[in-house]
């Protein structure tokens, strides 16, 4: 099942940051190709560093406590 998240800055120049209700446990991010270029878990902070990856569009596909999932575009300047 989805679950409501907002997701900003984006287009983002480093960190992301989710604002849900939902209490978030990982992420993944995703090329445009489908691939995986990063799993982690959150640390109580919401937020996740795209700084290391190349100006692009990623996707980001959230995981909760609940195990909902949710994937948002991101474009990475």
């Amino acid at each position: 099942s989805k679950f409501n998240l907002k997701v900003y800055p984006n287009p983002t120049s480093n960190n992301l940051f989710i604002d849900t209700q939902e209490n978030l446990a990982t992420y993944e991010v995703y090329n445009i190709l489908g691939q995986r270029l990063l799993s982690n878990s959150f640390n109580g902070d919401n937020s996740i560093s795209l700084e290391a990856f190349a100006p692009g569009t990623y996707f980001i596909k959230v995981t909760t406590d609940q195990n909902t999932q949710a994937t948002v575009k991101v474009i990475k300047q």
